[in-house]
Order: C-alpha cells, then sequence, then structure tokens
C-alpha cells in the first residue's frame, strides 16, 4: 500500500470509533428519542393496568393517607425502572454509546420513568379508563410532533399537553448537548402534578360517602 492508501485505511478502520453515538446526535435522534419515550409510556400505562391505582382498602386501612398514595406507586417504579434499564442497555450495546452518554441516558430515562408512573397513577385514579386513554392519545400526538415539524398546529398544540413531549426533548438534548433546563422543569411539573393529584384523589376516597354510612 501507498502512503495515500494506508491513511485512507486509517480513516476508514477508525471512524466508527469517531462516530460513536452518532445516532444520539444525528438526523435519527428524532425517531430514537420517539421510540424510547413512547416505550417509557407504554410501560408505565401497563403497569396501572395491573396494579389498582386506588388500594382495595382504601376506607379502612388504618395507615396515613400519604402511605396508601404511595403503595401503588412503589411497583409501578420498580417496573418501570426495570424498563430504563433495559432501554439503556439496549441503546448502548446497538448504537455503541460511550460512557458518558449512557450515564445520561440513563439517569434521564429514570427520570422520564418516574414521571411517567405517577402521571399514570393519577389518570388512572381519578378518570379510570377514560384518563389512561386521554394521556395515551396525547403522546401519540407527541410522538407525531416530536417526528416531524411538519403537523398541523393544532397537533403541536395539544402535543404540548402531554408529558411525553418534554422527554422526548430531554432524550434529544442529550445527544446534541442543547439546553435541558426547560425540559426538566416541565418534567418535574409533571412529576409534582402526578403526585399531588394522586394523594387528593386517594385522600377523597378515603372519605365515606353518605350510601357506605346506611
Amino acid at each position: 500500500y501507498s502512503a495515500t492508501d494506508r491513511e485512507k485505511l486509517k480513516k476508514v478502520v477508525t471512524r466508527p470509533i469517531q462516530n460513536e453515538g452518532a445516532l444520539l446526535r444525528g438526523p435519527t435522534a428524532g425517531v430514537l428519542a420517539v421510540l424510547l419515550a413512547i416505550g417509557m409510556w407504554l410501560a408505565a400505562m401497563a403497569s396501572y393496568i395491573v396494579i389498582r391505582a386506588i388500594p382495595s382498602r382504601v376506607v379502612t386501612s388504618s395507615r396515613p393517607t400519604w402511605q396508601i398514595a404511595l403503595a401503588p406507586l412503589i411497583p409501578g417504579a420498580a417496573l418501570i425502572s426495570v424498563q430504563a434499564v433495559a432501554l439503556t442497555v439496549l441503546s448502548a450495546a446497538l448504537l455503541g454509546l460511550s460512557a458518558g452518554l449512557v450515564a445520561g441516558l440513563l439517569a434521564a430515562l429514570l427520570l422520564i420513568g418516574l414521571c411517567f408512573v405517577a402521571v399514570n397513577h393519577a389518570a388512572v385514579a381519578a378518570f379510570s379508563g377514560w384518563g389512561r386513554m386521554t394521556f395515551l392519545g396525547l403522546a401519540i400526538l407527541a410522538a407525531a410532533a416530536g417526528l416531524t415539524s411538519g403537523v398541523p398546529g393544532i397537533v403541536s398544540w395539544l402535543a404540548s399537553f402531554s408529558p411525553v413531549m418534554p422527554a422526548i426533548q430531554i432524550i434529544r438534548s442529550i445527544g446534541s448537548g442543547a439546553s435541558l433546563t426547560t425540559p426538566i422543569g416541565t418534567l418535574i411539573f409533571w412529576l409534582i402534578l402526578g403526585l399531588v393529584v394522586g394523594f387528593v384523589v386517594i385522600a377523597k376516597n378515603r372519605q365515606l360517602k353518605p350510601s357506605q354510612l346506611t
């Protein structure tokens, strides 16, 4: 090989290393962010198909309300944490992510997962199946808005009411290096809102109705 050929071969061989995690930064980053966010949302939603959002002994239990409200959240958080680890490992294996990107993605998915668990629990506790389906519809709209900027304005507006939207922005920002302040702040707002609504619904269900007193 000539010196020129050797130099070209060297560039070809080292290119995969230089492009480590490029899919998290390139044009496919939006698709990947949507897939990961929707995967986390579906896992959180499925949790409260299996787990009762309102414990069966909510009225008769002697435990404090905050403990009763926390009870359905613990198994949901455990399941979603496993999902976050699994998706992070899969992404790292398929995309060849660096240790820094793996750590950032795992932290993001854990925060996203906890938020999604709180919101899904609150939605099901407050509105039963209607709450689940409403937020699923908003998640689908957020996915559409995350995949392309060509969606109608009404879709983007409705998508802004879904916690999936800031989740997509967080995952995308990990690779691009964009600011995480706004999407993380929005996600924390959803997390707190979900916890508060869940607590209020549990507290309300602890009160005996007139029909239960007779």
